[in-house]
């Protein structure tokens, strides 16, 4: 990172993209596997993932983290990218003292649900768009 002074003191340049962005990245593009495995993927006649689907999960992590990052410089841990029931996909972060499940619905128009709780016993929950939770979520992981 390059720094420029600013009287005695060098004050660091905020880097225009979060320092896991890579990871980040490498997570959805592994979780496009999922979208190979077809309707009855597990037997039990479960539905398969799409393609708009896997997209709509990646642009949420990727706005998401970045926003987290150019508000508050924060650092989101790397979720698990998991299937979810009926076509959707579940994001599930661990941290030391605080967990949180998201289910991103397979229909673009249907609200995501979400749940965490922390060691110190505080618990979220609910349903929201997409669009207007994201860093929010994510920053209540962090702290």
């Amino acid at each position: 990172m390059v720094s420029r002074s600013q009287g005695r003191r060098d004050i660091p340049e905020r880097s225009a993209e979060p320092p896991n962005i890579a990871e980040v990245e490498s997570a959805i593009q592994a979780a496009r596997a999922m979208l190979d495995w077809g309707d009855d993927w597990d037997g039990e006649g479960s539905q398969g993932y799409s393609e708009e689907t896997w997209q709509r999960a990646g642009d949420f992590l990727m706005s998401s983290t970045r926003e987290l990052w150019h508000r508050h410089q924060g650092v989101v841990p790397m979720p698990e990218i998991e299937p979810g029931p009926n076509g959707s996909l579940d994001f599930h972060w661990q941290t030391e003292d605080r967990e949180m499940l998201l289910n991103l619905p397979a229909e673009q128009d249907e609200l995501l649900d979400f749940y965490g709780d922390s060691s110190a016993g505080e618990v979220i929950k609910g349903r929201a768009h997409a669009s207007t939770v994201g860093p929010w979520l994510l920053a209540w992981l962090i702290r």
